[in-house]
């Protein structure tokens, strides 16, 4: 095993302490959401965290992964020239959704909400600046102070959901005060949590010069191709939450099948976690790397170790399904059939990311875009079709198909720009193994006992990690990878 492969083994576990912990304090609101609000309430939720993802990705614009590119060349006027950017933007931003409040809520289906509209323009314009700040942090390699950061955020933010929807309404109805619990005190309690971390990040707001014109239009240049793929990466990835609430079949609730559809996608925290972290990981040490001796290789096998990684996640939480559907209440489960189908659309979206890093490194983001686009109406066109139809089920099924299309349409084109030594037949070979062991679990083991199933999927698992690492002989770098993880922390 490399030592740069080495290298990114040790910072997706030590970034993704910032990922896991959070998104698993965060998914530990699910069982609280699921079990206090009803369907059509946690719809409201899925709905309006929908289009924030859309629009954080417009209010951010790829300054992010533009101040990577850009900083080794340009030192710290990267940074200063995306955080005062970002910063202005973030303001004009604010001050557009709160003065058109009102009428983006009656557009959405909210007439007299508009205060939602305005919690989550502050809580994009203060995400917005703060990532940037983030960037920052990651630069100078201060990963404990990241991880803290990350993790404080969602404590907040899972201490003013008890607070409001647990602890206060039982206090108060103590002294006969009624409290009306609504999805209202989500967006405040996120609110809350993301002005607690930009206060701790205001340290990091740069004391040098003030942006460099020049930099900052090239950084534009090369963002903004990063912010259409985001855009339409965004639209594939939460249109399908348009169409249920809108095309849904005729004669169910709609914002119950919404509801319904967002907390199964939950039940893919885990898988969903490794991505991220590996993600926060992987941007950096591919542009750190690119110009390396032996980097493709390095690249190559970065990617077999993700496939199998994920693989290995996507069969665990399908092996504990039984045990991981209580984190939501009994009146969602009707839509865990799409879990698998969903975990295996996150393993191709991190694929994905692997495979998109060539038209990253080469410049040519607008081919990066194109590909997004390319995914989006695949997306768009069969929602509109089979949605009606079909339903919730019809958006998890086509979610995946996309994922599949983009990551084969990104790896082909990466091939002929920036060529890399994928083993394709080799990870085709632990897909298929893996396939077959979820078809044994789903077809054979469905009739059993509850803890027969857990403990013989499991087995099965095992058995699926243990072939890999003989096959890829791995048992004497993993005992190093794991002895310079454990050295690493202790610092």
């Amino acid at each position: 095993m490399s030592a740069s492969v080495r290298t990114l083994g040790r910072q997706t576990v030590i970034y993704g302490l910032s990922t896991i912990v959070p998104r698993f304090l965060n998914f530990l609101l699910v069982p609280l959401y699921t079990y206090f609000f009803s369907p059509a309430e946690y719809g409201i939720v899925a709905d309006l965290y929908s289009w924030a993802v859309l629009l954080n990705i417009i209010v951010t614009y790829g300054m992010e992964t533009a101040v990577f590119r850009y900083a080794k060349m340009e030192g710290n006027n990267a940074f200063a020239s995306a955080f005062y950017s970002v910063l202005f933007t973030s303001l004009i931003f604010l001050f557009i959704v709160i003065y058109l409040s009102g009428t983006i809520a009656n557009l959405l289906g909210y007439p007299g909400y508009g205060r939602y509209i305005i919690y989550f323009g502050f809580i994009l314009a203060l995400d917005a600046v703060s990532a940037i700040l983030f960037v920052k942090l990651r630069l100078d390699e201060k990963a404990l102070k990241f991880s803290v950061l990350k993790i404080s955020n969602v404590v907040v933010n899972v201490f003013l959901n008890v607070l409001f929807i647990v602890l206060l309404p039982k206090f108060l109805v103590s002294f006969g005060i009624k409290f009306n619990r609504t999805v209202e005190y989500i967006f405040i309690s996120n609110l809350l949590a993301s002005l607690v971390t930009f206060l701790f990040l205001v340290i990091y707001i740069p004391s040098f010069r003030f942006f460099n014109f020049r930099v900052l239009r090239t950084m534009i240049v090369y963002g903004i191709p990063l912010m259409l793929s985001g855009i339409v990466g965004a639209i594939n990835d939460v249109i399908d939450r348009q169409f249920i609430k809108y095309l849904s079949p005729p004669g169910v609730d709609a914002m119950s099948q919404l509801g319904i559809y967002f907390a199964n996608l939950k039940l893919a925290v885990f898988l969903v976690l490794f991505v991220q972290a590996f993600r926060y990981a992987a941007e950096p040490f591919f542009f750190r790397y690119a110009e390396d001796p032996g980097s493709k290789e390095s690249f190559a096998r970065v990617t077999l170790f993700y496939v199998f990684v994920s693989l290995t996640v996507f069969l665990f939480t399908y092996a504990n399904l039984p045990l991981f559907k209580y984190f939501i209440g009994s009146q969602y489960w009707s839509g865990l059939s799409i879990v698998p189908v969903v975990l295996l659309a996150n393993v191709f979206a991190g694929l994905y990311l692997n495979f998109s890093m060539w038209y990253k490194l080469v410049d040519k983001t607008f081919l990066g875009f194109l590909i997004i686009l390319a995914g989006s109406l695949f997306t768009v066109i069969f929602d509109y079709f089979f949605v009606p139809k079909y339903g919730y089920e019809a958006a998890a099924v086509v979610r995946l198909f996309s994922y599949i299309f983009i990551t084969v349409l990104c790896y082909l084109l990466g091939q002929r720009y920036y060529s890399i030594p994928y083993r394709i037949f080799t990870m085709l070979k632990y897909f298929i193994i893996a396939l077959l062991v979820f078809y044994f679990q789903y077809e054979v083991l469905n009739n059993l006992t509850f803890m027969l199933v857990i403990l013989i999927n499991n087995v099965l698992l095992m058995i699926f990690v243990l072939y890999f690492i003989y096959a890829e002989n791995l048992f004497k770098p993993i005992r190093e990878l794991l002895w310079s993880i454990r050295s690493k922390l202790k610092l």
